[in-house]
């Protein structure tokens, strides 16, 4: 895991902005829940709509970083202060979330981003924007301790382990190889 010490100084989001999904979840992000923050905070991603666009042009605060490249995406997830992330599909694990888990320090969602994954301890998740707002207002000063770290790491490892997970899946094909 490559979590970095201290304090970052911005809230981050990030996501394809051109998926309707993600596009969705900025907006709300930005309207509902970044609004009510003074602090720093970036929406970053391709394609974002002219709807996102306008809402963040009226808070100054916030900005959106729509030119850059995965390397790019990646600094911002390991810079930020807390990952937000949340979406009003539940369609599994979104790997933006594991990203974040493995390179990010705090990471706030609502229930449906984490909900039937087993990530649930490693994330504050609110659903409503208040309580999203407060629980970023209050990791912002907040640094990642290494207790965590080793916590989300172990959790990580459970399950979200390519090497691990590589193995499993040969121990499978052999035992079906063996019984046929």
């Amino acid at each position: 895991m490559e979590i970095r010490q201290g304090l970052g100084d911005f809230v981050l989001y990030h996501g394809n902005l051109g998926v309707g999904e993600n596009n969705q979840g900025a907006l709300f992000l930005v309207k509902e829940v970044f609004s009510r923050l003074q602090v720093p905070c970036v929406i970053a991603g391709s394609n974002p709509s002219a709807a996102l666009r306008h809402a963040v042009s009226v808070h100054p605060h916030i900005r959106l970083e729509d030119q850059l490249d995965t390397a790019g995406i990646l600094e911002l997830v390991a810079s930020a202060q807390v990952n937000v992330l949340c979406t009003f599909q539940g369609t599994g694990i979104k790997l933006k979330l594991i990203n974040a888990l493995h390179r990010g320090r705090h990471c706030v969602t609502n229930r449906t981003m984490v909900n039937h994954t087993g990530l649930e301890n490693l994330c504050h998740v609110h659903d409503d924007p208040a309580e999203m707002a407060a629980a970023i207002l209050g990791l912002m000063q907040t640094e990642f301790g290494s207790n965590e770290q080793v916590h989300r790491t172990n959790l990580l490892a459970e399950g979200f382990n390519n090497v691990r997970n590589a193995e499993r899946l040969m121990g499978a094909i052999q035992r079906l190889n063996n019984a046929s």
